[in-house]
């Protein structure tokens, strides 16, 4: 499925259309081919399916007033398309992201929308991708320690280093609900269960998110290192 804007003419597409698929980098918009990638189920869209095949039923669970409440959350939120076009989520559909996020990183689900906004960005210094010892760094520098309850949220991917100075996807969580001590987090560990030990070559991009028990998560804080051998 693709959105399309029109003004004057076509002004924007983005998504797939008729066998192509239509969508913007640096340089500008651009269209390719699709083509089915290979990607065989792994254990974390297994999960991640599981979940939302519980959302549902959650969602009728809930009190007429919670669902109205959900609704008018809603209603009163505006949010932009990759078109910069204004659009409204539903009730459900913010309770499913909500929901979602706080299951994969093992919160409680919510019942009540919510009634503060989002948190802030985390503030981080430092983001380190080396073989420094015993077992080599992932980490990320906190500039301080007190997160007033937030939920720390690691996201990760790696990619074999071509130029990328930009990562917009494929991000991995390795860590949820993580209070540093010391203002630092190391995910060397579950970065070598996932991806497999760092090799030259390769660039290492993350995004730091706080989340509070509502389910909603702020901007995230994001830097890329190359892996380098010390």
């Amino acid at each position: 499925m693709a959105i399309v804007k029109f003004g004057g003419g076509v002004a924007g597409i983005r998504g797939t259309l008729a066998g192509n698929v239509f969508t913007a980098n640096a340089n500008g918009a651009y269209v390719r081919q699709w083509s089915r990638v290979h990607n065989p189920k792994t254990l974390w869209q297994t999960v991640n399916r599981m979940y939302a095949s519980l959302i549902p039923s959650a969602w009728r669970a809930l009190d007429p007033q919670q669902r109205v409440d959900w609704n008018d959350y809603g209603a009163a939120h505006v949010l932009q398309n990759p078109l910069l076009v204004d659009y409204y989520r539903t009730g459900f559909q913010w309770f499913f992201h909500c929901y979602q996020n706080l299951a994969v990183c093992g919160g409680s689900p919510p019942t009540d929308a919510p009634t503060v906004a989002a948190p802030t960005t985390v503030a981080c210094s430092l983001f380190s991708y080396d073989d420094a010892s015993p077992f080599g760094n992932c980490t990320v520098y906190f500039t301080h320690e007190d997160f007033d309850g937030l939920w720390l949220v690691f996201l990760f991917r790696p990619i074999p280093y071509s130029g990328n100075m930009s990562c917009p996807s494929g991000y991995r969580l390795l860590k949820g609900r993580y209070h540093p001590p010391g203002g630092q987090y190391n995910a060397i560990l579950p970065h070598d269960i996932y991806f497999g030990h760092p090799q030259i070559g390769w660039r290492g991009f993350v995004r730091i998110v706080t989340m509070d028990n509502q389910g909603l998560r702020s901007a995230p804080w994001a830097a890329s290192a190359d892996y380098t051998i010390l």
